[in-house]
């Protein structure tokens, strides 16, 4: 971020059965300035971050959840996505 060096994230996921521990911590390359849950399917987010990539995360499976981090390349916005 401006002024710092930039850390990564961090996601929680947490569930109604325990909700004072996350079930699952994921960790980004950088800071999430956004996130938004899919309006149908719970496992199912899809996050910004502070360097312009997105990430999509589908948590369903427990041991590895699939998270594809679009890549930072010349020509695209470095802005955070809100």
């Amino acid at each position: 971020g401006e002024g710092g060096t930039e850390t990564g994230g961090l996601v929680c996921l947490y569930t109604l059965k325990n909700p004072g521990a996350p079930e699952r911590l994921l960790h980004t390359p950088t800071a999430l300035t956004s996130v938004h849950l899919h309006p149908t399917r719970a496992s199912v987010l899809v996050g910004g971050l502070t360097d312009g990539s997105v990430m999509f995360l589908d948590a369903r499976l427990s041991r590895c959840p699939r998270v594809l981090i679009s890549t930072t390349s010349s020509g695209k916005h470095l802005l955070p996505v809100s």
